[in-house]
């Protein structure tokens, strides 16, 4: 049928190209994450992360990990992120017993932009939290008090009994109702450079700021876990990320440190085994005591260049969580 012998050679090349590593082209990405987080003295925490950005420019799959193929070709885009969260809490400490229907919302827009014919990058995003805490608080403990004041108890009843004489034991079963919520609307801004085609650095502040996006890539617990662990309204941020070929393996490094009251520091790597197949460790620590180490690890899968699957678990001391994701690209 093609005659031109330079033809034919032209299409052989683009075809074996395209047989080295499926070619495909997309301007639309959608991810579905749904998380199991088992937390200390608490009970369950079900989470469903929703995450769809858009490159106005259509993303080519070259040659390296499909994972990365918008940050390997400077893919400018805007996305749009939502986390929903809900669970029964129960937890049972100094004698008090605390039962909790917790919701947890948030809502969040981002955009990265490549200046295009440099090597500068600029990214924003917002996001807005939403919580409410509804349930109540029972003390199951006993208290000694004598037979005139066990009509009349109250906590200061209770204690002048144990300076009188003491004739009997009753439970006290007091209850209150809790009903609370809390919302607040963070932001984080980042300006960088590619000094080299796979190395991205950036400086930037945040204010507290839960990205959803964050929660779909490292899961919603461990992205709760690290809010936590940052105590001032604004923290300084500066973050770098490199995506590295080691012959057929390729692995992809990132580092990341906010700098306020307190400091958090994030660490990641990936290998790519295959640039269909990726294996990953996330580790986070921060100065403040209150919020412990944590560990997340994460496996993906591309049966096809749209469509990959995921699975993470994360683990420390106060929580271990388990998630299951996949990604559709369009």
């Amino acid at each position: 049928m093609y005659k031109n012998p330079l033809l034919q050679q032209i299409i052989f090349i683009t075809l074996g190209s395209c047989c080295s590593l499926p070619c495909f082209a997309y301007q639309a990405e959608m991810n579905v994450q749904y998380e199991n987080a088992a937390l200390q003295q608490f009970s369950e925490l079900d989470t469903v992360n929703v995450n769809g950005q858009f490159f106005p420019n259509a993303v080519i799959n070259k040659f390296g990990p499909l994972a990365e193929s918008a940050f390997l070709n400077n893919a400018s885009n805007i996305g749009l992120h939502y986390s929903y969260g809900q669970g029964d809490l129960e937890k049972n400490l100094n004698n008090y017993l605390t039962s909790l229907d917790t919701k947890i919302g948030i809502i969040g827009l981002s955009a990265e932009y490549f200046i295009p014919s440099t090597a500068f990058y600029l990214a924003a995003s917002v996001s807005h939290y939403e919580e409410t805490l509804k349930g109540t608080r029972t003390y199951t403990g006993t208290e000694e008090v004598d037979e005139e004041s066990e009509g009349e108890y109250s906590p200061m009843s209770a204690r002048m009994a144990r300076m009188i004489n003491v004739d009997d034991v009753i439970a006290k079963n007091t209850q209150e109702r809790i009903d609370q919520s809390k919302n607040n609307t963070g932001y984080a801004f980042e300006a960088g450079m590619k000094p080299l085609k796979n190395l991205l650095v950036t400086v930037g502040l945040t204010n507290k700021h839960l990205d959803p996006q964050k929660a779909l890539n490292q899961g919603f617990s461990s992205t709760y876990h690290d809010a936590l662990g940052i105590t001032e309204d604004t923290a300084l941020m500066l973050r770098s990320k490199y995506v590295a070929n080691f012959g057929s393996i390729g692995a992809n490094f990132e580092a990341k440190s906010y700098f306020a009251e307190e400091n958090l520091y994030n660490l990641n790597a990936d290998v790519y085994l295959s640039p269909t197949l990726k294996i990953g460790a996330f580790f986070s620590d921060s100065s403040n005591r209150n919020v412990s180490t944590i560990m997340n690890y994460k496996i993906q899968k591309f049966i096809s260049p749209s469509l990959a699957f995921s699975l993470n678990y994360s683990d420390s001391k106060d929580q271990d969580s388990y998630g299951l994701s996949t990604t559709a690209r369009f």
